[in-house]
C-alpha cells in the first residue's frame, strides 16, 4: 500500500470522487512529453500486476507487471511519433481539494515505470502495451557470467548488474547463505529465472516497484478493508514447507505437516539443508491464512499486490488474507484477488509447487553494464520525472528556521522528508524515523554508495562492522573483485575471503604459495612441495617443519632462527624408506641430539617418529612425520 494522506484515504472510498491520468513518457532519443486525459482514451488506462501465479498460491515468483493505454490520434497528432523503446512513468492523482476560481488541488499516486513492448496504429488510437523493468531479466544468464561460490545476495546483485536494474536492497532473509556451484542450473535459464529462485530461498516474491528498482519482499500488513461482501469458499492454512536437494534431485527436507505444504522441487541454487534452517519459514509462511477471494471493487490506486486486507463473507464474517492479483483501470472498478488452491487440490497436485515464471516479454539486448552506469541512469529517470513536495518551515526560538520538504501535504502524514538545517542536509524514507545525509562537516550516512572509484586518501585505517561489499565484477585502484575474490591486477596475488584463502603466483601463474587457517603450502612449477605448521621453540631455537614428498623419497628440511635473533643456521636431512632419517650436516640441538655426519635414525630426541595424514581445505592430502 503507498502512502496517502488522510484526505486521501478519506475521498477515495466515497462516491463522486474525480481521477486524472498523467503519463510522462521518455522516447528512445531522449526527449520527453505529457500525456494527459487530453490524449489518453477514455477508460484505456490498465495496469496488471501480480505476486502469484493464477489458482495457486506461490513462493518465489518474479510476474511481469503490464501497462495498457491507448493515445487519441483521431487529429494524427502522433502520425510521426515512434514508440519503439519508450519507457512510459505512469501517475493517477485524486482530486482533494476544488477552489472557486475553478483550480484543484490533485494527490499523485505512481503506478510505475515501463517499457514499450507492443505499438498498435489504426486511424484513431495507437494502442500501446509495455511492461516493467522484469522484462529486462529475460536474457540468458549464462551470459552474465557468474563465478561460483557465491551468497545470494551476491548472485542477485550480480543479475541486476548485468541486466541494467538497479536493485531496491541486499537485505533479504537467508541473503548469506552460499550457492556453492552453479552446475544444477539449466543451461536455457533465464536470469530471470535466477530472481525467481532467489526469492523463493528467500520465501518471497520479486517485484519492481514503483521507482523502477528490484524488491525481494513479502507480504504486508495494511488497514485495508474490502467493504464488498463476497462468496467465499473457506480458508486455508500453510502448515508446511520442503525443499528438495538439487544436488540429486531426491532428498527432501522438511520442516511442518504435508497437510497444506508448499514444495520447492525445481530449484537449481536449493543445496542441502541450510536454508530451511532459517526461521523465516515459520515466521512467514507456516501459520499463514490465505482466504481465496475474487472481487470487482471501487477502485484505489494506492493498493499494491502483496497488501494484507481485510473481507468478509456473505454472512459478516471478516478473514485477512493477502492480494496476489490487481488488475487496476481508471474510472472503473478493479479486479483484486487472493489465487490459492484447496486443501483437496492441494493434496491431488501432491503438494507440488514450482517456481514458475511468466513470460511476457522476449526482446532484450544482452549487454554487461556497470552498477554505476544502473545507479546514474536510475538517478537521471528519478529526477528527471520527479514530483513535487510541500514545504513546512518550523521557527526556532533563536529565529532560525529548519526547513522540511515532504511528499504529503501535512508533515505528519509523509513518508519521505527532507530536513534542511545548519547542520545537515538529511532524508528519510520511513516518515522521520531513521535519516540519512550529508552533514556540515562533510561526513556523509547513505545506504547505497554507488561510485566509479574512492581515493585511497579517503579511507582512515579502522574497523568496519556490519560493512559488506558486494560486486560480482569491478575494480577498485587496481585490484579485479571476482565474486568473493579479490585479484592483483597482475594476477599474482588471489584473496578468496569466503574460503580465506592467501594465494600467490608466478609469471607461468602456477600456484606459489597457499597460506590458509591450516598453514602454509608450498608449489613448485605447479608442483606441491610442502607445508609449514605451526611453529615451536626447542631451548633458545623457534623452529618450523617444510615437507616434500615425492617419487624419490620423503625429504624434510628443517630450518631454525635463535628466538634472540643472534643466529640462524639450517639442518637438512631426509628420510629413506628402508634406512629411516638421513642426516647431512653436523648438528647440536640443546642436547637432546647430536649428529656427527650422516647417520640413521628412527627416533628424534627419546621420541618415536610417526607418519600421518591430513586434508587442507582445499582437498589436498599432506603426509608429515610426527612424535610420541
Amino acid at each position: 500500500m503507498q502512502n496517502t494522506s488522510s484526505l486521501y484515504k478519506e475521498l477515495v472510498r466515497q462516491s463522486g470522487r474525480i481521477f486524472c491520468g498523467k503519463i510522462i513518457c521518455t522516447f528512445a532519443d531522449g526527449s520527453t512529453a505529457e500525456f494527459t486525459d487530453k490524449d489518453i482514451m477514455l477508460n484505456s488506462l490498465k495496469t496488471l500486476t501480480s505476486t502469484s501465479n493464477d489458482g495457486s498460491f506461490d513462493i518465489g515468483c518474479a510476474i511481469i507487471g503490464e501497462l495498457d493505454f491507448e493515445l487519441d490520434n483521431s487529429d494524427g497528432r502522433f502520425d510521426n511519433t515512434s514508440f519503439d523503446d519508450a519507457e512510459f512513468d505512469v501517475r493517477i492523482g485524486l482530486m482533494t481539494k476544488q477552489k472557486y476560481d475553478g483550480t484543484t488541488t490533485v494527490e499523485w499516486v505512481r503506478k510505475g515505470l515501463y517499457t514499450a513492448e507492443e505499438i498498435t496504429v489504426n486511424e484513431r488510437y495507437i494502442g500501446i502495451v509495455a511492461y516493467d523493468y522484469l522484462a529486462r531479466f529475460d536474457t540468458d544468464f549464462t551470459s552474465a557470467n557468474v563465478t561460483f561460490p557465491i551468497t545470494l545476495s551476491g548472485l542477485l546483485a550480480a543479475v541486476c548488474t548485468y541486466c541494467g536494474v538497479a536493485y531496491g536492497s541486499l537485505n533479504f532473509p537467508n541473503k548469506d547463505y552460499v550457492v556453492p556451484t552453479g552446475e544444477y542450473i539449466d543451461e536455457s535459464a533465464s536470469c530471470r529465472d535466477i530472481i525467481s529462485y532467489i526469492a523463493q530461498l528467500a520465501c518471497s516474491f520479486a517485484y519492481i516497484d514503483v521507482t523502477g528498482h528490484l524488491q525481494i519482499s513479502w507480504y504486508r500488513n495494511t488497514d485495508t478493508v474490502i467493504t464488498e461482501r463476497q462468496r467465499l469458499h473457506g480458508t486455508v492454512i500453510v502448515t508446511g514447507v520442503q525443499i528438495t536437494d538439487a544436488a540429486d534431485g531426491e532428498t527432501i527436507y522438511r520442516i511442518g505437516t504435508t497437510d497444506y505444504c508448499l514444495v520447492i522441487d525445481s530449484n537449481p541454487l536449493a543445496i542441502g539443508d541450510t536454508v530451511l534452517q532459517s526461521n523465516v519459514w515459520t515466521s512467514r509462511l507456516i501459520g499463514l491464512h490465505l482466504t481465496p477471494f475474487e472481487a470487482d471493487i471501487m477502485s484505489d490506486p494506492s493498493m499494491e499486490c502483496g497488501d494484507i486486507v481485510t473481507i468478509s463473507d456473505l454472512q459478516g464474517n471478516t478473514y485477512q488474507t493477502p492480494v496476489t492479483n490487481i488488475v487496476y483501470a481508471i474510472d472503473n472498478k478493479m479486479t483484486v484477488s487472493c489465487d490459492a488452491e484447496t486443501v483437496n487440490e492441494k493434496k491431488r497436485s501432491a503438494c507440488s509447487q514450482y517456481a514458475r515464471v511468466v513470460a511476457a516479454a522476449s526482446r532484450e539486448t544482452k549487454r554487461q553494464i556497470s552498477e554505476y552506469e544502473v545507479r546514474a541512469k536510475m538517478f537521471s529517470t528519478l529526477t528527471a520525472n520527479a514530483m513535487g513536495y510541500y514545504q513546512t518551515e518550523v521557527l526556532q526560538n533563536d529565529g532560525s528556521t529548519i526547513c522540511y520538504q515532504h511528499d504529503k501535504e501535512l508533515l505528519s502524514e509523509s513518508t519521505v522528508i527532507w530536513k534542511k538545517s545548519i547542520d545537515s542536509l538529511a532524508v528519510s524514507t520511513d516518515g522521520g524515523q531513521t535519516w540519512m545525509g550529508l552533514d556540515s562537516s562533510g561526513n556523509a550516512v547513505l545506504r547505497v554508495l554507488a561510485a566509479e572509484g574512492i581515493i585511497a586518501d579517503w579511507i582512515r585505517a579502522g574497523t568496519l562492522e556490519g560493512v559488506e561489499i558486494i560486486a560480482q565484477t569491478g575494480r577498485i585502484a587496481g585490484w579485479v573483485i571476482d565474486g568473493d575474490i579479490l585479484v592483483s591486477a597482475d594476477g599474482s596475488l588471489r584473496i578468496d575471503s569466503l574460503h580465506n584463502v592467501i594465494t600467490t603466483y608466478d609469471d607461468n601463474h602456477n600456484k606459489m604459495v597457499s597460506i590458509d587457517k591450516n598453514g602454509i603450502q608450498l608449489y613448485k612449477d605447479g608442483r606441491y612441495l610442502g607445508f609449514i605448521g605451526t611453529n615451536f621453540i626447542v631451548g633458545t631455537n623457534k623452529y618450523g617443519l617444510v615437507f616434500d614428498l615425492d617419487t624419490e623419497g620423503d625429504y624434510m628440511c628443517w630450518s631454525s632462527k635463535d628466538t634472540a635473533g643472534s643466529s640462524t643456521y639450517n639442518i637438512k636431512f631426509y628420510y629413506d624408506r628402508n634406512n629411516g632419517f638421513v642426516f647431512n650436516d653436523d648438528v647440536s640441538i640443546n642436547g637432546d641430539l647430536s649428529v656427527t655426519g650422516n647417520i640413521q635414525c628412527n627416533t628424534f630426541g627419546g621420541y618415536t617418529l610417526t607418519r600421518n595424514t591430513h586434508t587442507t581445505s582445499d582437498g589436498t592430502v599432506l603426509k608429515y612425520w610426527g612424535w610420541n
